[in-house]
């Protein structure tokens, strides 16, 4: 047990000191001579947590269209165990016409259109999928 523990320290240690000298390699490279600004490191640094963080912010989902997109996450992974035998179609199916009647015209019908696609032509009829449900 004291073998592992003293491992995993020099491991973290060896990685940190990696981490720390290729970020002063990289303020190095940064202040060269010709440089207009000699920005110090942390603030470049904090400058692109910044961005990034505007840029997370900015892709944000609206809480409707993740509930929409969980919806066909969790309709996929019925129709896998449905498609291995652990489950019936029915599930899927249900989910899917929801997503199709609350959302026409988007890329979510599609989404749920092709899940239903999956589902084996000699059960469809057995759910009542007409084509139209289908997208054919």
């Amino acid at each position: 047990m004291m073998k592992l523990k003293k491992h995993t320290c020099i491991l973290f240690l060896s990685l940190m000191a990696v981490f720390l000298f290729g970020c002063s390699k990289e303020c190095e490279q940064k202040s060269t001579p010709d440089a207009p600004s000699k920005e110090p490191c942390k603030e470049t640094a904090v400058k692109q947590a910044q961005q990034t963080q505007e840029a997370a912010v900015s892709q944000v989902v609206s809480p409707e269209n993740s509930e929409v997109e969980q919806k066909l996450a969790f309709a996929q992974s019925n129709l896998k165990m449905a498609q291995k035998g652990i489950l019936s179609y029915s599930q899927t199916v249900a989910i899917c016409r929801d997503v199709i009647k609350e959302y026409p015209e988007t890329e979510y019908q599609q989404q749920a259109q092709t899940l239903l696609r999956e589902v084996p032509e000699d059960l469809r009829s057995q759910y009542n999928l007409s084509d139209e449900e289908l997208g054919f």
